[in-house]
């Protein structure tokens, strides 16, 4: 038995959702999910309980099927604080790894607030957001993979965060399907470089229009142009062509 923000029951059950990890660096969110667009995720909510952004709560979303009550889909925020520097998460990388979906042992909707912090490796392979207080010293740690390259991490069987591996592959434009294959060589390190700069407290540096910011995105700029032409690299650049547009007046 899990729990999801701290008082929601469930428990492991079946397969993992058969769905492809999306990863949008633009909206901030990775989500393992059946819609495409407005229309059908309104229609998904409609059919379904648990959590979401209701009038701008902030929430995660949730979603468990009313009839058997196997979650259907979820997509998470992806936060812009990076953790204190004594937080180690090769606990959670090391522990063992179940696999299986959910089921929600109560019909009734929650909440269910974001990760506050995130983490990425050093070879951009791994994608790791947490709630803050997480990795507690004696905490009994499980991972659960409840779809391709995504696995939820529970602490004396709370929800406390999740690690999506290959981030670099699973990059979207918002909606979009994601690609199957893998990304070119060279972009999880991309990956990894862009986020080690779009992170607290750089984003107030480059919203004030701090040089030494720009310096850097221009920088990744010119070493992504140099990897072979994949529809995620572009996105990276799309990216940091919008920022250095937005707060220093140039792009490209």
């Amino acid at each position: 038995m899990f729990r999801i923000a701290s008082t929601f029951p469930v428990e492991p059950t079946g397969e993992p959702l058969g769905f492809f990890p999306r990863y949008s660096i633009s909206g901030l969110f990775v989500s393992v999910s059946p819609p495409t667009d407005q229309e059908s995720h309104e229609k998904l909510l409609s059919e379904t309980f648990g959590s979401t952004d209701w009038l701008w709560s902030g929430d995660d979303e949730l979603r468990f099927d009313r009839r058997t009550g196997n979650l259907v889909g979820f997509t998470f925020k992806t936060p812009e604080e990076a953790p204190d520097h004594s937080w180690d998460p090769r606990p959670w990388l090391l522990a063992p790894a179940s696999t299986g979906a959910l089921r929600a042992c109560s019909k009734e909707n929650f909440d269910a607030r974001p990760a506050e912090t995130r983490w990425v490796s050093d070879d951009g392979s791994h994608l790791v957001c947490a709630h803050r207080g997480s990795l507690k010293e004696s905490a009994r740690i499980e991972r659960l993979n409840v779809a391709r390259d995504l696995d939820f991490v529970f602490e004396d069987g709370n929800l406390s965060g999740w690690i999506l591996r290959n981030p670099a592959n699973h990059l979207v434009q918002q909606w979009d399907l994601p690609r199957k294959n893998s990304a070119p060589p060279g972009l999880g390190e991309s990956l990894r470089d862009y986020l080690s700069i779009i992170v607290q407290p750089n984003i107030e540096s480059m919203q004030e229009e701090d040089p030494r910011i720009l310096e850097r995105l221009t920088t990744l700029r010119q070493k992504l142009i140099n990897i072979p032409g994949d529809i995620r690299r572009d996105i990276i650049i799309a990216q940091i062509d919008r920022l250095c547009d937005d707060w220093y007046g140039t792009a490209g």
